[in-house]
Parts: structure tokens; sequence; C-alpha cells
């Protein structure tokens, strides 16, 4: 094991400043003495750059034997996902469908939360062919809930891309197709063909940057130190691609890591320190946009449902199709709604969006506006959705046709509310609306 000389440097130098500083600890110490700018703009600099890389490197001694403890700690027990495989499968190409679907869908989402979709999709679409054949509202549909809608298109995009021609193999061959990157395409590659490539994610991140006392480099610093661990002698690149992410997930935790039951902790330099110094925190996200949105859910009622108005079985909903070019949600059915530059008068807002939809001169038998407004979050974008139920009496009204589909309203019952491509907003506000129906229905 190498000594750990970085840390000791580090540890002495936060000290040092700390002192100079006049307190806040070693952590505020470390932020203080971490530059605003690239110290690399200079030969010297990038000189510098060069040693502390070279120091961080691992030995080709330190790598198999990390290695190896890592694959001890795997085979010993690693968690059971329904697209993991406990030995390689016979069919390859089927195995390298399964990681693509479970490597788009983990994308930004948790792994809990990822499971039931993946097996779902799978019991739909079993195969790349299977995939193929789909609708993109088929697609989306099924994703209905996991956000990022993006990654749905680019899963059936790829597919016709892979029916057309051949699965891929190598890392280089899945970069070729529609939406996968440099992690998904060495994940794939390294996991169902062997393919000695490293993979880099968050979790890998933390790992190389606390194990080998990093604070920060570039993106090509990690992709570096991740290589030097599935080298030319490692005879299992994917087990231990997935290792060290697992390590991540579970023992190198970005809190309250768990140092005593990690398997590499005895190589580890950053142990000199708290190693949740590393990797030094990325400039604070950008602060979030606050936006408020009218979400009008009506309800047509028909004439068994008139008497019963929180009877949402027997009667029908407005559904609108956002446009295929939108910033957010293209392509998904939701109901209408329209944004508010402010909340203290929705009658006004609510009226244009009733003339829009020629539902202007409808007979509405009741109104509730549902307090208080739903939270929710797109990307960077914190939404307040303030809804509101109409019971519109059944009437012959129009739908509004477009020829893309954008702009379309449809009428649907809610058991064919599920079959649509639509944003979890949709649900959010339906059961919002039920609950405010129910409250303030009025006695018989």
């Amino acid at each position: 094991t190498p000594p750990a000389t970085g840390t000791t440097i580090l540890a002495a130098a936060a000290a040092a400043a700390a002192a100079a500083l006049g307190g806040g600890g070693p952590r505020g110490a470390l932020l203080r003495m971490a530059p605003k700018r690239s110290p690399y703009w200079s030969e010297s600099g990038r000189q510098a750059k060069r040693d502390r890389e070279e120091e961080a490197a691992y030995s080709t001694a330190t790598a198999r034997s990390v290695v190896a403890n890592l694959l001890d700690w795997w085979d010993a027990g690693h968690r059971s996902l329904p697209w993991r495989r406990e030995s390689p499968a016979a069919d390859r190409e089927a195995w390298a469908y399964e990681v693509w679907v479970s490597e788009m869908m983990l994308q930004q989402t948790q792994v809990d939360r990822v499971a039931p979709y993946y097996e779902r999709w799978m019991k739909r679409w079993p195969s790349v062919r299977a995939l193929a054949s789909a609708s993109e509202d088929e697609v989306k549909a099924a994703w209905t809930g996991l956000g990022y809608y993006r990654r749905a298109t680019y899963l059936l995009e790829g597919a016709k891309q892979i029916a057309q021609t051949s699965m891929p193999r190598s890392k280089a061959e899945w970069m070729r197709i529609k939406g996968v990157g440099a992690y998904t395409a060495a994940a794939i590659a390294s996991i169902c063909r062997d393919e000695r490539t490293p993979v880099v994610d968050g979790n890998v991140i933390r790992v190389l940057a606390r194990h080998r006392a990093v604070l920060e480099y570039d993106d090509k610093t990690w992709w570096r130190l991740a290589g030097q661990l599935v080298d030319d002698a490692c005879e299992r690149p994917g087990d231990a691609n997935q290792a060290v992410m697992e390590l991540g997930a579970l023992v190198c935790t970005k809190a309250n890591p768990s140092c005593a039951t990690c398997p590499i902790a005895a190589s580890c330099l950053g142990r000199a320190d708290p190693v949740a110094y590393y990797p030094l925190a990325r400039d604070a996200k950008k602060t979030a946009k606050r936006r408020d949105l009218l979400v009008c859910v009506l309800q047509r009622a028909t004439a068994a449902a008139a008497s019963a108005a929180d009877d949402f079985r027997d009667s029908e909903f407005a559904l609108l199709r956002t446009p295929d070019d939108a910033k957010r949600l293209a392509g998904l059915w939701l109901f209408p709604h329209c944004p508010l530059d402010a909340t203290d008068d929705l009658q006004p807002p609510l009226r244009d969006l009733l003339t829009r939809l020629r539902l202007d001169d409808a007979t509405v038998l009741r109104q509730t506006v549902c307090s208080p407004p739903l939270k929710h979050s797109i990307t960077d974008t914190r939404y307040d959705i303030h809804v509101v139920w109409l019971l519109l009496l059944h009437s012959p009204a129009p739908s509004i046709e477009g020829d893309d589909g954008a702009g379309q309203l449809r009428w649907r019952r809610e058991v064919d509310l599920p079959g649509f491509a639509s944003s979890s907003i949709l649900l959010k506000a339906l059961n919002h609306a039920r609950r405010h129906a129910s409250r303030d229905s009025p006695s018989p």
C-alpha cells in the first residue's frame, strides 16, 4: 500500500490555512484554498496539475489489489436487481438490450423507483424489435411518472436504428446509437461483452476522489483513473465496473460513508482526512426558477352523472396534447393549462382558457378552486400548480384539431387515461380535484 503522502500534505495545508484565515474548521479552509478559476492557465500550473495527477495515479500493483478486493466484495453479495445477471447470459444481445433499458431509466432516477417500470417495460417490449414496432405515444405512456421523457424517445429511436442494422457490440458502436453517451455505452460493452473500458458516473467519481485523495480535476482525470482499474489484466471488467458503482451507492456514500465496511479502505489515501472532503463540491446550482401554472380539470358529466358531481367514473375529462416542439413535456397529454402571471384572481385566465378551447358557452354545473396549490418540479423549475375543477353539462363540444396532432382536445374517461402519454402532473391534478369534489359535494 503506497504511503498517504498526499493526504498528509493536504491535512497540514488545511491546518495552516485554517490558522492563517482565522479558523472556520478544516473544511472551510479547504474551500477557501480552492481556486475560483482554473489554476492551470500557466505552464507552472499545468505542470503542478501533471505532478498531482501522477501522484494520484494507480500503480499496476495497487490497481490489481483494489480490483481483487472489489471483486471479492462484489461476489460476497451485491444487490439483486431485475436487470442484473448472476452469470453471463447465453443471449448477449438480449442481455445488452436489458442493460441498455435499465441504464436509460436509471439516469437521474433512483433504483427503487426504476425497478417496477423496468419490469413492466420488459414484459411489454421484451426485445429490441418489439420496441421498434411501438409508437411514441405508447412508449411515453409507459414512461409516465419517470420524468425526463426524452430518454423514452431515445430508446424508441435507438431501437428503430438497431432494428435496421444490428445490435452494437463495442462501446464505439453503442455510441453511434441515438441518445447513448460514453457512460451508457461503456456500461453495456463492459458488462455484456467484457470490453475493458471504464465507466464514470457520480458514484465512481466519489469513490475515486476519496480513494486517491483528489479534490478537483477535470473529467479526463476520472476516466483515466477508472481506466487504470480495468486495464488489460482485468479479467472481469464488467463486474469490476459494477462493483465500483455499487460501492459508491451503498458504502462510499455522499453523506456518512461507511469506511469501516469498505473493502478498499486499507489503501484509501483520503482516510487521513474526513473522506467527505472529496471530491470538492462543484459550484452551487443555479437558483431554482419558480412558476405558477393554472391546470383546469374539465369533467364532462353524462346525464346519469350530472346529479352525482363527484362520480368520476361515468364522466369524461378533457385532455390537451402539448406541441412536439414545446420546451417542456413535449408531445404529452395533459389537462388544459396555462401559465399564471398573478394568482390573486384565477377567473380571467380561466375564462381565456375556456374560450381558447371553445367551451366558453358550456353550462358549468360545479366549479371548485382546489387549495392549496400542488407542488411539482421539472429539472430546475419549481411549479405551484393551481387546480380548478369544472363540471360541465354534457354537450357535443367540438374538438380542437391540428395537422400534426398538437393542440388537440380529446374527451376521455378516467379508465382510459393510463393509455395516454402524460406527465405525472395529470394524475396529481386529478387526485387533487377528486379529493375536493368528494369533500365539497352537496349532501343528498
